[in-house]
């Protein structure tokens, strides 16, 4: 995929969430220690790996768990991702109002928060299932386009490509729903294993295989798919985004509040 090349971000979409890019030199730069991401020896020689993720597709599940089923057993076909997602894609842009603050399991990257929780803002009677599912999804991609512009602050330049493996690539919807959200292009790979694949690949450099990671990687089956955002779109988003961004300073203190009563 190319992510071992400065100025290409490797977002790995699962339960957590871990966007990393390469970069020649350890940055060790305060603003990315604040935001929460990590730097660390690359598994490519003589490069170096920042990297920050937070929890994502737990979250989904949560939600299929709570609210797809009404007491159906977990085989019935309303927790079917086939029929939960035509209900997300069918909801509009911004979900009719309705934000959610992806923090149900703390917040770690770029905001790092044990204490903060989970919020719904914007709920009225007008809301459906379909608009809150859409506005979890649109909410970890505003986490993604967080994390991203924190990791391009502290890089002190922009990232040229970003590429997308995991599970969450299966979803035609939420790519082009992320690509909208944080305005540009995502490339996802046909590959469906990709870590697997990564630990052969430096396998093979091991063994010899391959000369080093450019040798492996020129090997690869570079097929993969471009979600491109909509104009439109990501320009309602980019409106949007800053709405989000108050959800955090919003909440935080009731959020402490809640977690010191509840959690002690």
């Amino acid at each position: 995929m190319g992510a071992f090349r400065p100025g290409t971000a490797l977002s790995v979409s699962g339960t957590w969430e871990m966007v990393t890019t390469a970069t020649a030199q350890p940055l060790l730069e305060d603003g990315l220690r604040a935001a929460g991401m990590t730097v660390q020896a690359h598994v490519v020689p003589d490069c170096h790996a920042l990297w920050g993720g937070n929890v994502a597709g737990e979250m989904v599940e949560w939600f299929r768990r709570c609210w797809a089923g009404d007491g159906a057993e977990p085989t019935a076909p309303a927790w079917s991702w086939d029929t939960l997602m035509p209900e997300a894609a069918a909801s509009p842009p911004g979900a009719r109002g309705v934000l959610f603050l992806p923090h149900m399991c703390g917040a770690a990257c770029p905001i790092v928060d044990a204490q903060s929780l989970g919020t719904f803002a914007g709920l009225h009677p007008r809301v459906n299932r379909g608009d809150l599912l859409r506005a979890v999804i649109e909410g970890l991609n505003y986490l993604f386009r967080d994390i991203l512009q924190a990791m391009e602050r502290g890089l002190g330049r922009p990232l040229e490509r970003v590429v997308v493996a995991g599970g969450a690539t299966r979803n035609p919807f939420w790519m082009q729903n992320k690509a909208d959200v944080a305005g540009r292009p995502l490339e996802v790979s046909e590959l469906e294993e990709a870590t697997p694949l990564g630990a052969a690949l430096l396998a093979g450099i091991g063994v010899g295989l391959y000369q080093d990671a450019q040798d492996a990687y020129d090997h690869l089956d570079h097929r993969r798919t471009v979600f491109h955002p909509d104009p439109a779109r990501a320009a309602q988003y980019a409106r949007w985004f800053p709405l989000y961004q108050q959800l955090y300073p919003a909440t935080r203190q009731l959020h402490h509040q809640l977690s010191q009563e509840f959690t002690t």
